[in-house]
């Protein structure tokens, strides 16, 4: 692996680039190369924590990906089955990793470097109540429970966005949900957040599951509005009949 990293470098059609700014304090590296290979850099971070900005790179083909900090390699992963960005607080500086296994089931989290190693610091699976979700019957029939992605950081407070299967209401998107770090732990904040739905059922019949509110829900009149409908109680039992769009 490490001879083929290093016939990447004169292969015909390679290409350089800067990873890409997708929000305040959140970098997407590539992990997709149409021909040849492409290389990604980051080099205003400090991921290692030493005080010093970091060279970080990811080199793609269309086998393999290669993440790489200072030229040395601290994992390979298999192209098309992997996403990377790079979260930087106030703190400290953090890759979030999220790989994509057979059957579409979802891992992701926050990694820091570790003695030139890497160590997944925070499962977001983690953050979902699964007990609660499977209570709802949220799971989608290949076991897929949904995930989260960085969109932004102020200070340190990560803003994901969360996307949730669920079988009568399609793929539930949440957006600017707060990830706050410590310094020593991260907490999800209860917060309220915009959400819209993916997929709607094509019959009104298929709205017929009842759920349970995991926490006291505040409805609005409209999507986006200020005025309040009503509330949902902690633990009452509710069943959606009709989603606006």
């Amino acid at each position: 692996m490490y001879i083929l990293s290093g016939m990447l470098c004169f292969g015909l059609g390679a290409t350089t680039q800067a990873a890409t700014k997708v929000g305040n304090g959140v970098y997407e590296m590539s992990t997709w190369a149409d021909e040849g290979a492409e290389t990604d850099t980051l080099t205003s971070v400090d991921i290692t924590g030493d005080g010093k900005t970091d060279k970080i790179e990811t080199v793609t083909t269309s086998d393999e990906i290669e993440l790489k900090v200072n030229d040395k390699i601290v994992r390979m992963y298999l192209t098309g089955s992997i996403n990377i960005q790079v979260v930087q607080l106030s703190k400290k500086a953090f890759f979030e990793i999220t790989t994509y296994e057979k059957g579409d089931k979802i891992n992701c989290g926050l990694y820091e470097m570790n003695n030139n190693k890497l160590k997944r610091v925070l499962d977001y699976k983690k953050l979902v109540n699964l007990k609660q979700y499977v209570k709802n019957n949220f799971i989608t029939s290949n076991g897929c429970w949904g995930g989260f992605q960085a969109t932004s950081v102020k200070g340190n407070t990560i803003y994901l966005r969360g996307w949730f299967g669920t079988k009568n209401l399609g793929q539930v998107n949440a957006f600017k949900l707060p990830l706050s770090y410590s310094g020593k732990k991260f907490t999800l904040k209860s917060t309220a957040v915009s959400a819209n739905v993916g997929i709607i059922p094509s019959k009104s019949g298929d709205f017929t599951r009842t759920f349970t509110a995991a926490q006291k829900i505040q409805t609005y009149k409209a999507a986006g509005s200020s005025k309040k409908a009503f509330v949902i109680k902690k633990n009452s039992k509710f069943a959606v009949k009709n989603w606006p769009l």
